[in-house]
């Protein structure tokens, strides 16, 4: 049984546990304010090059982040990592292969295709995912199928690593980190960094 507490007992415990629970409030948010303060140091210089006459800095998401002609962009390699790297094709991409054209695209790799439709797509008309003709048995049914008269992005995951073009059709074979350089690379050298 429990005993009978009079209104003035219940009411400072009320009030007791008000003054402790704002009072625990209060040392949290000057607790997580002070962390912020000592932790969250902005004076801490970021990783970053100039590569002809652009910055490029790391940000907090691993990104190469740069600007061109009042723009961001975002790459997983910047231009001097891109380099150093043995990434050779047969074509040589322009903005005018991208300006104001559906951007197609096979589905594979998905950061190499977010940054290519980050990057380029914002020059093109519209960006959708389609069907490469021959290859329906890989797609699902709601795809459109198109052939290479159209401009696609086609990634393939393949032991031998290359990038080629065929018609108007891209070809990027080879592992995930070899489509993300040469994704990388098709950025720069569409706008000219590189």
């Amino acid at each position: 049984m429990r005993k009978i507490e009079t209104k003035e007992v219940i009411e400072r415990r009320k009030t007791r546990t008000k003054i402790l629970v704002g009072g625990l409030m209060i040392f949290l948010l000057v607790i997580s304010t002070a962390g912020y303060a000592f932790f969250n140091n902005p004076s801490v210089e970021r990783e970053s090059i100039k590569y002809n006459d652009i910055r490029f800095e790391r940000a907090d998401n691993g990104l190469w982040v740069w600007e061109f002609e009042g723009q961001s962009f975002y790459n997983y390699y910047n231009p001097e990592e891109i380099n150093s790297f043995e990434l050779s094709f047969d074509f040589y991409p322009t903005l005018n292969d991208f300006y104001d054209k559906p951007l197609y695209y096979t589905s594979g790799n998905e950061e190499a295709i977010s940054i290519l439709l980050y990057d380029l797509g914002r020059y093109s008309s519209r960006s959708q995912e389609v069907c490469l003709e021959g290859r329906e048995a890989n797609c699902s049914e709601d795809l459109i199928v198109k052939d290479c008269s159209n401009s696609i992005l086609v990634f393939v995951e393949s032991e031998q690593p290359k990038a080629y073009k065929t018609n108007n059709c891209v070809f990027i074979e080879g592992s995930y980190d070899y489509q993300l350089k040469v994704s990388d690379k098709i950025v720069y050298q569409t706008l000219g960094v590189i």
